[in-house]
């Protein structure tokens, strides 16, 4: 039963009346979910127990479907093309997917609390500018996906995230890299520059990235 921790079952729709619990199946009753984003408890299937489908509510859109998984470490908002996006995130999440949307400004408001962030999905999300402070609260952050969007510039965005192990800004139309524009990523492990208009990277870039294994890049999109 170790899987129904937060899970509250009651009495089942489709269950004998003397049926014994052990022999009952978990889609044959009905559960509630608690809810962190609202307080409000989720009518659904018992045999939904690993993912629970929260309906956000955001100025531009109605309705944005996201699911947490019933430690609230994995939300996945993916592919829900909406154009803002305003906490809560759970203060819990591990690994958060946003891509496939439509964010165009990152500000350092969304990710302010998430301090066991890991894993931060942020691509094809038609993203053109990110605040330099953005990142600098996720002290535990060690794979960040910016790929596909239309940053052109990055702009000391990436100063302090001692914690990045890997860094992925493929296709995101940069010109252009300073030396100052990662200092701070120092276990940096795998950086990807591919797809870019990068004629090439500054003598002492990665004099700072002193675990650096991999790094990727073409001159041309």
């Amino acid at each position: 039963m170790d899987e129904l921790e937060f899970i509250h079952c009651y009495t089942g729709y489709r269950i004998k009346p003397l049926a014994l619990i052990k022999h009952v199946q978990l889609e044959n009753m009905l559960c509630t979910f608690d809810d962190p984003y609202n307080g409000n408890d989720i009518l659904c299937d018992c045999g939904q127990v690993y993912l629970a489908t929260v309906q956000y509510h955001f100025p531009t859109i109605v309705h944005v479907i996201c699911q947490v998984d019933r430690h609230n470490t994995v939300v996945n908002c993916s592919n829900q093309l909406f154009m803002e996006f305003v906490q809560p995130i759970p203060k819990s999440t591990q690994t958060c997917y946003l891509d496939g949307n439509n964010l165009n400004y990152i500000n350092s408001l969304i990710f302010e609390d998430l301090t066991d962030l890991n894993t931060l999905h942020l691509n094809r999300s038609e993203i053109l500018k990110i605040e330099s402070d953005t990142f600098s609260n996720l002290i535990n952050l060690e794979i960040l996906y910016l790929n596909e969007n239309k940053l052109y510039v990055i702009d000391a965005v990436f100063i302090i995230i001692v914690s990045l192990r890997v860094l992925d800004l493929e296709h995101i139309f940069i010109t252009f890299i300073s030396n100052n524009d990662c200092n701070g990523t120092a276990n940096l492990e795998t950086l990807r520059l591919a797809y870019n208009a990068l004629i090439c990277l500054p003598s002492n870039f990665a004099d700072t990235m002193k675990v650096l294994k991999f790094i990727k890049q073409s001159m041309v999109i």
